[in-house]
């Protein structure tokens, strides 16, 4: 049970950091000359999500907590996986819904979004790894 709770620690910090790395790269990089266009006056050649700008921000807080072991990175993570869980099941009810006549189609990257989150909510629910977050609180 330690390599799992040593092991699945780095690949889910590694996880949350690259998907952080991954929606800073799509919101500046790539949006940044639209930005600059629209700062200017210009109108955008595409719709910049608003939300997306700060999306990465939590993720890379997640990915580090996780790495350094901190309550907060546990917490965090969770509540992160724990969304997206929800956003997938609520998409899956969309689709199913919409599925008469053969006119919703699941992709396959929203199964493989809602299968890594389900294992890493797995991961995070460990007791092992609870206890590793929280030990003062399993101590008490």
């Amino acid at each position: 049970m330690n390599k799992i709770v040593n092991l699945g620690h780095w690949i889910v910090g590694l996880l949350f950091a690259a998907v952080g790395l991954v929606c800073l790269f799509y919101t500046y990089v790539q949006g940044m000359p639209s930005l600059l266009l629209m700062a200017h006056g210009y109108h955008a050649i595409f719709f910049i999500s608003y939300p997306a700008i700060i999306l990465w921000v939590p993720l890379l807080l997640s990915a580090w907590g996780i790495g350094r072991w901190k309550k907060w990175g546990h917490a965090l993570g969770l509540v992160q996986v724990i969304l997206l869980l929800c956003w997938c099941v609520r998409w899956l009810v969309y689709v199913g819904m919409q599925n008469v006549g053969m006119r919703g189609v699941i992709r396959i990257e929203l199964l493989r979004a809602f299968l890594i989150g389900v294992c890493v909510l797995g991961w995070f629910v460990l007791p092992a790894v609870r206890h590793r977050y929280w030990r003062e609180v399993a101590a008490a």
